[in-house]
């Protein structure tokens, strides 16, 4: 699904440069449409402070999980290496080293995301990230019943 039908973005790397205009991105009504119908309970000053693109990613990630396994009404579920990689890698991990930079980075991002959201309940594993049941960011408002008139 198409997610933008126009944007533009002022990124420098240098946080002192200002931008000469704002940066936006326009959405797709179908995107619209589907964030409005099934969002993601989760706490935009958290994904602010976290920063970091890939701890972005898997922040909102977990807060989808952590419903996931209450609708399951699991208590908790290992998500493997591999499976993690095929979401937040954006190459192919082939070799040890690279595996192992990864494991890495997933442990400091969950790390980071533990500390602004410190009932998260995952944990990185050998086998993976454990993730248990419990709360999101955010609890999710009871659906809305629609009255025709």
């Amino acid at each position: 699904m198409d997610i933008s039908n126009y944007h533009e973005l002022w990124l420098s790397p240098d946080p002192d440069q200002p931008a000469m205009s704002e940066s936006f991105i326009e959405l797709t009504e179908e995107f619209y449409g589907e964030i409005n119908r099934a969002p993601i309970p989760i706490d935009i000053s958290v994904l602010q402070q976290l920063g970091k693109p890939r701890a972005m990613d898997i922040y909102t990630w977990l807060a989808l999980k952590k419903f996931w396994l209450s609708k399951r009404n699991e208590r908790s579920f290992t998500f493997t290496w591999e499976t993690l990689e095929g979401h937040f890698s954006p190459v192919e991990l082939t070799t040890w080293v690279q595996r192992r930079d990864f494991r890495t980075e997933i442990k400091k991002c969950v790390a980071s995301i533990a500390e602004l959201w410190p009932e998260v309940g995952a944990e990185v594993t050998a086998e993976g990230l454990l993730v248990h049941q419990g709360p999101t960011p955010i609890p999710p408002k009871p659906r809305r019943k629609l009255e025709f008139r």
